[in-house]
């Protein structure tokens, strides 16, 4: 049996697991980022996609990126950019001011990591 109940159910359920369906526009954009940014194989093709898009990334964008990049072999190589300088300095301003805990933990394990593997 199909009630209004069951069905208000199901929308939450998609919604919590994420399913575009019931996302908005904005978190549709940015997931949509999330994915561009996964689909790069290389540090200088994720920081690509920060320069094209860098105005209206959010905190959870930058995490993802940051993360992304701390697994790219090429990582030590743009890790002394101009390119990745600014992309480390907003990190930082956005990451911190938007006070999500785990875009914060993410990027400060990328952030460890990088530094790490650059030694």
């Amino acid at each position: 049996e199909h009630t209004l109940e069951s069905s208000s159910a199901s929308a939450l359920g998609r919604r919590l697991r994420g399913h575009a369906r019931g996302l908005s526009a904005e978190e549709k954009i940015n997931r949509g980022w999330n994915t561009e940014i996964a689909n790069r194989t290389t540090a200088l093709g994720i920081l690509r996609v920060y320069e094209r898009h860098r105005l209206e990334f959010g905190a959870t964008n930058i995490a993802t990126a940051m993360s992304r990049l701390a697994k790219c072999a090429d990582s030590a190589d743009v890790a002394r950019s101009s390119t990745f300088a600014d992309f480390a300095t907003h990190a930082g301003q956005l990451v911190i001011s938007s006070g999500g805990v785990r875009s914060l933990s993410n990027t400060f394990w990328a952030s460890a990591k990088l530094w790490h593997d650059d030694d």
